[in-house]
């Protein structure tokens, strides 16, 4: 009690004399709760989501949905927005689109996905994004090429994206730890940059982690492209980037 009151010292704490009383005010509030339900359709305190959430794009970000909006979001159907684009030409090879999703100020990722085997589409060439975040604490994503009746798409659903937020994640931990472990001694290069490189491809930062990859073989003497650990990322000549804007 001493614990609630020090860190919500501006909030009223309610208690009651007897357990009775006690589940009398829990059977009210299931009640309040039901009654809500069935003559408005949602709950009598409707849930609002508690951070911002992005889509990173390859410079910058887009606001998908702002803090403190009503949920589900929208009240209704879908929200779509149009101004994200193909970021360079898939002409002769296949690319590979990554959608990271962010939230909060610490702008932690909280979803990934990936649009797969683009081809014959040109740099610019518009995608049209849909989304929404239902009443269960689900987001929903949807990504396909605009006015193209068939194209690659992007389907991905993430449960309580907000509260996986709230505890660090474990692998930008990691990675974050093996960051500052390089810098302050990099006698250990050969085993940290692969490390680095496989937690960024898992967190969706493909184009960090074949940075990454590159530094590991400039140390190694090894420049060429074919190189067996590069060629776990450009297999099959497919190439794997960040989503950009629609340029104007």
């Amino acid at each position: 009690m001493e614990s609630i009151e020090k860190n919500f010292p501006k909030s009223y704490l309610i208690t009651y004399k007897n357990r009775k009383d006690f589940q009398f005010a829990i059977a009210r509030g299931a009640a309040l709760q039901a009654w809500s339900l069935a003559k408005y359709g949602h709950g009598f305190v409707r849930p609002v989501i508690q951070d911002d959430l992005f889509l990173s794009l390859e410079n910058g970000e887009i606001r998908l949905i702002e803090k403190g909006s009503p949920l589900p979001f929208p009240s209704s159907g879908w929200a779509n927005i149009n101004t994200i684009a193909v970021p360079q030409d898939a002409i002769e090879r296949e690319i590979n689109i990554a959608f990271n999703f962010l939230a909060g100020a610490e702008r932690r990722l909280i979803g990934c996905g990936k649009m797969d085997g683009l081809l014959g589409v040109l740099k610019g060439t518009r995608i049209e994004l849909s989304y929404k975040f239902d009443e269960n604490q689900v987001f929903h994503v949807h990504a396909k090429l605009f006015d193209f009746e068939e194209s690659a798409e992007l389907k991905i659903s993430i449960e309580n994206p907000i509260s996986n937020v709230v505890n660090p994640n474990a692998q930008i931990e990691e990675r974050d730890q093996l960051i500052e472990s390089l810098n302050k001694d990099t006698s250990n290069w050969k085993k940290d940059l692969p490390n680095l490189a496989r937690i960024c491809a898992k967190l969706g930062f493909y184009n960090q982690a074949i940075s990454y990859l590159r530094k590991y073989q400039k140390k190694c003497g090894i420049l060429h492209r074919s190189s067996k650990v590069v060629d776990t990322f450009l297999s099959k000549k497919m190439l794997i980037i960040s989503v950009g804007r629609v340029r104007r």
